[in-house]
């Protein structure tokens, strides 16, 4: 049996592996700092912000999938209790689905604001 400190050491080492990435973590590309805030446009910004927010709605898309494949597992091997909560645990992640779900729209469309009433 694995060990539950294996378990969350090797998540979080994921976790902080994936913001070693430049292009995930937005810094591919190096802005002139000595040009000043004016230089920024909304198009852009609004654009930013919709990547950083799906890129955490994939990163909480990833995770998730692989919370329900463990879980499925526990579900099918646990005895009743396990089972039950193993089922609360299945709609805990249902329901971080729907908040990462809600951030999401509710960046898109602050993005949209941002952008400007013309599409």
């Amino acid at each position: 049996m694995v060990s539950k400190n294996l378990i969350i050491t090797l998540f979080c080492v994921m976790i902080f592996s994936y913001f070693l990435y430049p292009g995930i973590s937005l810094a591919a590309e190096n802005p002139d700092i000595t040009a000043g805030l004016d230089q920024v446009d909304a198009k852009s910004l609004a654009d930013k912000f919709i990547l950083i927010a799906v890129g955490v709605g994939a990163l909480s898309g990833a995770v998730a999938a692989g919370m329900l494949i463990y879980l499925g597992f526990k579900l099918k091997t646990g005895n009743e209790r396990s089972r039950s909560d193993t089922k609360e645990h299945i709609m805990y992640v249902f329901i971080g689905l729907g908040v990462t779900g809600l951030a999401v729209m509710i960046v898109g469309f602050a993005a949209f604001l941002i952008k400007g009433a013309s599409v």
